[in-house]
């Protein structure tokens, strides 16, 4: 699995976002996360969810992250940053990442 670059676990009824954030985090050549249609990821709350998720995937705090699209959408720098800030980090930190 080290080498996955592609995970759809679109509706699934996942409960547990812990669970596929500590998934994401071991897969380090990962591409593209789909998670829409989970009970964590209902649309309802989507926009939270997606800052939560990508705020806690520590592979994205490198430049050479291979991960760049969940669900269907590209994940952009900014929302990088102010997911990291909306979840904790340092943001004199992440204001040099910009």
């Amino acid at each position: 699995m080290a080498h996955l670059r592609v995970l759809d676990l679109r509706d699934n009824q996942l409960k547990d976002i812990k669970e596929a954030m500590a998934l994401v985090n071991k897969l380090v050549k990962l591409e593209y996360i789909g998670l829409r249609g989970n009970r964590f990821s209902a649309d309802s709350f989507y926009k939270t969810f997606r800052a939560k998720f990508l705020g806690a995937i520590k592979q994205l705090r490198n430049l050479g992250c291979a991960l760049k699209f969940m669900d269907d959408d590209m994940i952009g720098a900014s929302e990088i940053c102010n997911a990291w800030i909306a979840n904790g980090g340092d943001k004199d930190k992440v204001e040099k990442y910009r």
